[in-house]
């Protein structure tokens, strides 16, 4: 053993009390350290949990307002489905047109179904176009053309002209070239 550790071992065991309490400080002193280390990590962990409770209460406040979004994309998502047409039911696309005379007292005098055109991508849905022409008063006409733009079916006018039928009288004819919303 060196000569300098044969000192403290014999001043150790002269002062007993003091080697003890020198002890206990260097054990504290670690002790304290560590559980410093412990506590900084367990509120590093603490302020994680905290920002996800805060999180997951602010869903759960929100469920009620996700629960009526939610109901309502799906009534527009059935709208949207009840209001689409099949491109082969000739008699259901021609009708709705016809329903809309009747409403209305417009005659129409041409109605077409187009061929739709190529698929474009991969679309969910896909158009049929169509051509008409609708004869009667400005009004009635007018009324036609309001029906169609507001009616059950999802429609887009592509374009439309509108002129009179003889030079006096209130007697008008509507052309319109128009894509119905269908089924791929």
């Amino acid at each position: 053993m060196s000569y300098r550790l044969r000192q403290l071992l014999a001043l150790a065991k002269e002062h007993p009390f003091v080697t003890a309490c020198l002890l206990i400080i260097l054990v504290a002193g670690n002790l304290s350290i560590y559980f410093s280390q412990q506590n900084t990590e367990l509120e590093s962990i603490q302020n994680r949990l905290r920002k996800d409770g805060d999180a997951t209460s602010r869903t759960i406040n929100a469920a009620v307002t996700l629960r009526r979004d939610g109901l309502m994309i799906d009534n527009t998502l059935k709208e949207i489905d009840a209001s689409l047409v099949t491109e082969d039911n000739l008699a259901e696309n021609y009708g709705y047109f016809y329903i809309i005379e009747e409403q209305t007292q417009a005659q129409i005098g041409e109605l077409h179904q187009n061929a739709s055109p190529a698929a474009e991508g991969e679309g969910k849905f896909k158009t049929v176009p169509v051509t008409l022409t609708a004869k009667g008063t400005y009004a009635q006409v007018f009324d036609f053309l309001h029906k169609i733009e507001t009616g059950s079916r999802l429609i887009k006018i592509s374009s439309f002209t509108m002129h009179r039928s003889q030079p006096t009288g209130d007697a008008v004819t509507l052309a319109l070239e128009l894509n119905m919303l269908a089924y791929p």
